[in-house]
């Protein structure tokens, strides 16, 4: 019997298909994806009954409280917005390390706008410095986007959020 995507013939039956992925290791799989589409399939389906349970109430949590957000293309504003309203479905489904705001922000200096740099210094963070974070780039977003300017309106806009961190 043929099966559809995603599913696997067992006994003359098709039945959906299950790896040995967690939510984390799902979605760990699905951000090296880029924007493949089969390749994030690819790793949906390589997530255990529960891994992708989780994975799609993460992805239901986010659309349904911060889809506009990302829509807009605010993406401090909808990780600020998936960090407040979809905290368990985050947790269980997102690396959060141990290290807190100012350690991390400290990480981060030493990056010089290095991404992966970048994306490293955050994974280390924990759910708190990851508020705080989200916080400070919500500023950035909403009060500087020009980069010529952002030193400087990052200290005169969003100091308060920065001190926070600190």
């Amino acid at each position: 019997i043929p099966c559809e995507e995603g599913q696997v013939c067992e006994e003359g039956q098709c039945v959906q298909a299950f790896g040995d992925l967690d939510c984390i290791g799902v979605s760990k799989c699905v951000a090296g994806c880029q924007e493949e589409e089969q390749c994030q399939e690819d790793c949906y389906y390589e997530g255990t009954e529960q891994g992708q349970t989780d994975f799609d109430a993460f992805l239901v949590c986010t659309d349904t409280f911060c889809g506009q957000f990302f829509a807009q293309e605010k993406p401090a504003a909808g990780s600020s917005c998936t960090l407040e309203n979809c905290k368990n479905e985050y947790v269980s489904c997102v690396e959060v390390g141990s290290a807190d705001c100012g350690e991390t922000l400290q990480c981060m200096e030493g990056c010089n706008e290095d991404n992966a740099c970048l994306g490293s210094c955050v994974t280390e963070a924990d759910f708190d410095a990851l508020i705080e974070l989200t916080d400070i780039l919500v500023c950035f977003e909403e009060n500087c986007p020009d980069p010529a300017t952002w030193q400087q309106c990052a200290t005169s806009q969003c100091l308060m959020q920065s001190m926070a961190c600190l």
